[in-house]
This record gives structure tokens, C-alpha cells and sequence, in this order.
């Protein structure tokens, strides 16, 4: 993304006009984007609009909401402070946050928010309708293509640009610091006393910045032999400045030694001691100059790849070579410029990585009479079991209300799943017990020959299926079971978790993703995330959800692609989830502690 500002007279006709923008440098504060702003005020205080953009920043980065509900927040900070400053009601101003491609705005007064493709010019502010308010009352949100343009600009800006036919000259792409000046010395020629200001953000290529080099100023010196000689002499010589040689004196030496007279003992052996220290360090020197440079290349080079990997959004490519770049840390003599680097690449892969931090969860129900260790979320309810108790409870997300249900059976349940309009769940070894308006109903099964014990379930049209630890799956259509797995057909290795849409998904202990349909495996996937999963345990997907995978040593929830693709990070800022349930559709998640429960809507 490129960003180009413009003032023209900006503390002239009562009034003071500026433009803000804020890049965080910080990678945990780079997750949640950009934060721009443009505005004028009609009074001669220039500290209110650097104020009202501080407080903006300050509550927009400290929430670790999505973006969106970041500004929502930021904008209530931001109102509170203009109805205690009254000044509001005199004044145009954009607010703006942008991550990647998407973006979200509001305004107060009559601030122009123009979108610039091929084919037209939109004023996408228009529906902000609250140009007579003196505080920010709602935003937009939408998504900005490639090659598209945003422009912000204040009243006077905006009539200046559409009299020249400066926003058609933007719409086709003609930007650069040659444009900036021919529209500077326009307004002089033309328009010497507009007032106001501008932001043109050019979407083309890359949502990020454009290549640049890491390492930079003067040209690297080359090696000079002569130069490390007379160093190393000069060093050796300051060392000897400081000895006391006349304890030589005193010494007992051989006596084929003592035929030397001692004059010239005196000068020979500190001598000898002086070109052994000299070629010693010389050659020393050679070497870690040597290998500095060698290793200075390489850290150039990855840095270069970084670069055009990022520009491609290539994921994959950028995780390798941030493996690559971890190992070479341990053994280069430049460590810094390699952390420097590595924490360059890192933030790189945090942002591709679409990661969010969530603290804002909301408490649903405290859980009094049971110790639950598993959560399911099905129809309106979740569901909250323990393979210790013989009973369920049953928690409305809607008002709260918690409905304990004693079991059938005098065991507690291990697994469990949601299909249609019926909870099922299997107590081992042979127990599926059904629960549906109300009731249970029960039915043995009857155990697979050399029967492995069953440890994930789901279900598909209301049919139950099991995955043992030999990676089979077995579905149960009747009370028998049947293999589902084509014979001939790659079982899977290490398989901990299934989720079913019609397709079987299967989560593997080393968190690649096995796809099965009708019986026959059709692809391994490998999901593109960063940092790679540790201790993914749980899998769930519908026709309508992504792949969600619960990753707790690493306190968060993956959503991918079913191609293996990033979609979203969800940190929690909770330590004791024992469990998650996600809701169809994949717009609700469920966080289980040892006795609550909470929600976090996508």
C-alpha cells in the first residue's frame, strides 16, 4: 500500500488541518492493521485533532478485538472526549483502520471518503448518514480489491479535485511524486487559498509495503589484508605497553639458553612471543572476516527471498525459509542481524497468518452441580458432559438457563455428537445413548473384531462414526458395524480426531489433515499456519463451517480452508479451556473452563 498526504494551507480561514497516520512496529499491535486520520477543526487549537487522534490509537491498539469491534470502541473513547471539549460541532474528520484489504471508516460532517476502481468513482461515506452530528454515530466496513484507490479528503479538497478532474487522473492509476507535485502547483496556480487536506491510498500490487532493503548505507569495504595487519600489530603493541619485562631478569633458564647474552635474550623472546600473537590474530581475523561476509551475503539474499515471497503472499515458502533462517541463527557469527531479521519475518508471517487476540469473551453460565470435561454445541444448546458423572447438562447460550439431565446408563460418557435434531453419545465400550425432545433412548452395538478402543466421534445424517486408534473408522448404520474405509485405501497414521460434511476430515497428532470421500482417500492437507500447531486435539467442520481446529498449549483456534488455507487465528486469553464446542455455521466458539462457560462470536 502507498499513502500520499496533502496540505494545502492548512492553518488558514480559522481553521487548522491535518493528516495522521500510524504504522505499528510492534508485531502483536501490526495484527490489527493501520489506523489513519484526516480532518479540519474551525478554531485555531491545533492539539485537539493530535489529542482526539491519540485517544483513537490508544483505545484502538490496547483492545485486542477484531478490527471492527476495535473501532466501535475507539470511537466511543473518541466521542467522550469531544462532548467534553465541545468542539465537535465545527469540525470535518475521517476516522480510518485498514488491514490487508479490508477497511473501516467513520466520519463526522461533510469529510469526502471516495473509492477509485476502473469504472467509476464511488462515494462509499455517503452512507455514513450523520453529516449534522457532532460525534461519530456508525461505520462501514468493506473490502478494497487490488488496484483500487481510497481518497479522504475534506470539503474544499474535494471541490478542488472534481473541478480539475484530479480524481479521474487518480481512478487511472496515475500516481506518484510527479502527480503530487503537478496537483501542488495547480492549487497554487488556480486555487491559491483552498484550505484542507487529502489521503490517497493506492491498493495496487501488495496490500503492504513495498520491497526495500534491510541492510543499507555505505558500500561494504573490502578486505585488506595490510589494514587487519597493521590492527593487529597496533593491538599487540598496546597489550606489550602495559607488561613489566624485567622480572626476566631473575628467571632461571636453560643453559643452552644462557650462552645468549642477556641483551639480546631481551629483545628476542617478547620479539618471538609478539609475531606468534600477530600471526595468530591475523589469521583469526582473516577468517571471521571471511565468514562475516559469507554470512552477511546469506542473510541478504533471505532477506531479498523474504521480500518477494511476501510480495506473492506465498505462506509456504515464508515459513521454510523462516526454519532456514532459525537454523542459521545458531551458527552465524552476525546473530543480531539474523534476529533482527527472523523477528522481521516472524511479524510477516503474523500477518498473513490473519491473527487475532480475543479478550472480549462473554460469560454464558457457571456450571454448580458437575465437574464437566467436554462441551458440544448442538441445535440452540450445548451440551456439557464428564466420563465420570452419569449426566448431562444442558446450557441455553440464549437466557442462560442450565437443565441437568440424569443418563440412562450408570457410567458417564466419553465421546459425543450432534446430527440433525438429535445429540448422540457413546459411553465405553458399547453404549450409544440418543437424546431428542427431551428424552433418551438407548442401544448396545455390537464391537468390530479385534476391537481398538474408539477415541473420536461424529455424525452424518444421523448415522454415528467412530475413529479407533488404529486409524479405522467404523460407521453404524445399524447395530453392526461397518469398515468405512475402502479396502486398499490408506488408513490413517496417527489420526486423534474426525469431522464429517458429507466428507470425513481427520486430524493427525503431527497436525496434517487427512481427507477421506466415499471410502477413498483423497488428499493430505497441510495446513499453511504460523506458529505450527503443537497440540491441535479437536477438529469440527460442516457443510457450512471451515476447518476449526482447538489448539490449547498454544491458548488458540485455528480456522482453515478445506485446502489447507489460513482463514483465522483466534488467540483466548484464558489459561484453564478445558474444551471447545463451535456452532454451525462456524460463527460461534465455545471456551469450557473447569466450571464456565463463555462465548466468542466471529
Amino acid at each position: 500500500m502507498k499513502i500520499y498526504e496533502l496540505q494545502f494551507n492548512p492553518e488558514k480561514k480559522g481553521k487548522v488541518c491535518k493528516t495522521f497516520q500510524y504504522k505499528p512496529k510492534d508485531p502483536h499491535r501490526a495484527k490489527k492493521g493501520r489506523l489513519y486520520m484526516a480532518g479540519e477543526i474551525y478554531e485555531k487549537e491545533t492539539p485537539f485533532l493530535q489529542e482526539l487522534f491519540e485517544i483513537a490509537k490508544d483505545s484502538y491498539y490496547e483492545n485486542s478485538s477484531r478490527p471492527e469491534h476495535s473501532l466501535k470502541k475507539a470511537l466511543l473513547e473518541v466521542n467522550e472526549f469531544i462532548k467534553k471539549s465541545k468542539k465537535g460541532k465545527k469540525g470535518n474528520i475521517a476516522l480510518l483502520c485498514s488491514k490487508s484489504f479490508d477497511i473501516h471508516f467513520s466520519r463526522i460532517g461533510e469529510m469526502k471518503i471516495l473509492l477509485l476502481s476502473n469504472n467509476k468513482i464511488e462515494d462509499i461515506g455517503k452512507e455514513l448518514n450523520n453529516s449534522h452530528s457532532d460525534s461519530f454515530q456508525n461505520l462501514i466496513s468493506g473490502k478494497i480489491s487490488k488496484n483500487e484507490k481510497l481518497v479522504i479528503a475534506t470539503p474544499e479538497i474535494y471541490d478542488f479535485f472534481h473541478k480539475e478532474k484530479i480524481l479521474e487522473e487518480i481512478k487511472k492509476g496515475l500516481l506518484g511524486n510527479d502527480t503530487m507535485e503537478r496537483i501542488s502547483s495547480l492549487q497554487k496556480e488556480k486555487f491559491p487559498d483552498v484550505s484542507g487536506v487529502a489521503l490517497i491510498m493506492s491498493f495496487s500490487g501488495s496490500p503492504k509495503d513495498s520491497k526495500r532493503k534491510f541492510f543499507s548505507g555505505a558500500p561494504k569495504e573490502r578486505f585488506s589484508f595490510k589494514k587487519m595487519a597493521k590492527e593487529n600489530i597496533s593491538y599487540v603493541k598496546n597489550i606489550f605497553s602495559k607488561l613489566n619485562f624485567s622480572g626476566i631478569k631473575n628467571m632461571k633458564l636453560p643453559d643452552r639458553i644462557k650462552r645468549i647474552p642477556f641483551r639480546e635474550k631481551s629483545v628476542y623472546l617478547p620479539l618471538i612471543l609478539v609475531v606468534i600473537i600477530i600471526m595468530g590474530s591475523t589469521i583469526i581475523g582473516i577468517e571471521r572476516k571471511v565468514r562475516a561476509d559469507k554470512d552477511q551475503k546469506k542473510i541478504i539474499s533471505m532477506e531479498e527471498k523474504m521480500l518477494q515471497k511476501k510480495e506473492k503472499e506465498d505462506m509456504a515458502s515464508l515459513k521454510e525459509l523462516f526454519s532456514e533462517l532459525n537454523e542459521f541463527k545458531n551458527k552465524t557469527i552476525l546473530k543480531e542481524e539474523a534476529e533482527i531479521l527472523l523477528n522481521k519475518m516472524e511479524e510477516e508471517l503474523l500477518l498473513l497468518s490473519e491473527t487475532e487476540v480475543r479478550s472480549d469473551v462473554q460469560l454464558l453460565g457457571k456450571i454448580e452441580d458437575m465437574n464437566p470435561e467436554k462441551i458440544m454445541a448442538g441445535g440452540e444448546n450445548l451440551f456439557l458432559y464428564s466420563s465420570q458423572e452419569s449426566k448431562v447438562v444442558i446450557l441455553e447460550p440464549e437466557n442462560g438457563e442450565i437443565t441437568s439431565y440424569s443418563l440412562p446408563i450408570e457410567k458417564g460418557i466419553d465421546l459425543s455428537s450432534f446430527s440433525g435434531e438429535r445429540a448422540i453419545f457413546f459411553s465405553s465400550p458399547d453404549h450409544l445413548i440418543f437424546f431428542e425432545n427431551g428424552h433418551f433412548s438407548e442401544r448396545i452395538i455390537t464391537l468390530p473384531e479385534d476391537h481398538n478402543n474408539f477415541i473420536s466421534l461424529s455424525s452424518f445424517m444421523g448415522i454415528p462414526y467412530f475413529l479407533n486408534t488404529k486409524g479405522e473408522i467404523m460407521h453404524y448404520p445399524e447395530e453392526r458395524p461397518q469398515p468405512w474405509i475402502k479396502k486398499g485405501e490408506d488408513k490413517m497414521s496417527k489420526a486423534i480426531s474426525i469431522a464429517i460434511d458429507g466428507s470425513i476430515f481427520a486430524l493427525t497428532s503431527k497436525s496434517d489433515i487427512y481427507h477421506y470421500y466415499r471410502g477413498e482417500k483423497k488428499e493430505t492437507i497441510n495446513p499453511l499456519i504460523f506458529p505450527p500447531l503443537k497440540d491441535g486435539r479437536k477438529l469440527y467442520t460442516d457443510s457450512e463451517t471451515p476447518l476449526v481446529i482447538h489448539d490449547p498449549q498454544e491458548n488458540r483456534i485455528v480456522l482453515i480452508g478445506k485446502k489447507g488455507e489460513t482463514i483465522s487465528q483466534i488467540i483466548y486469553e484464558k489459561d484453564d479451556v478445558v474444551d471447545i464446542a463451535v456452532s454451525r455455521g462456524g460463527k460461534k466458539i465455545y471456551l469450557l473452563t473447569q466450571k464456565e462457560v463463555y462465548l466468542i462470536e466471529i
